[in-house]
């Protein structure tokens, strides 16, 4: 019986040792999520130039610029999409918008 509970006492240490390592990954990817349901309904402007993202894939481009989503949460479905990209445009959108509010 003392040599289950031991391996109880372990199991339940090397769950506590895993859940702290990754506590800081989960709360950011928590965050990026609500981040992102926020930022989903923010619309792609018409003239949007999808070319300009050197960091896309000429793939990914070809692929916005035939399915022209008309927001953030249409582009994310497009297959290929990764965060990242989601990201890059809408940081794009946001800079664009807050240098006309500028200018």
């Amino acid at each position: 019986m003392k040599q289950v509970s031991m391996e109880i006492d372990h199991q339940i240490k090397e769950q506590i040792e895993i859940e702290a390592h990754y506590k800081g990954y989960l709360k950011k990817q928590d965050s990026d999520i609500i981040s992102l349901k926020r930022d989903e309904n923010i619309k792609i402007p018409i003239n949007f130039d999808f070319n300009e993202l050197s960091s896309l894939s000429n793939e990914l481009k070809e692929k916005l610029i035939k399915a022209k989503p008309q927001n953030i949460s249409q582009a994310s479905r497009i297959e290929g999409m990764s965060p990242a990209a989601v990201n890059l445009i809408l940081s794009i959108i946001k800079s664009k918008a807050k240098s006309r509010k500028i200018a």
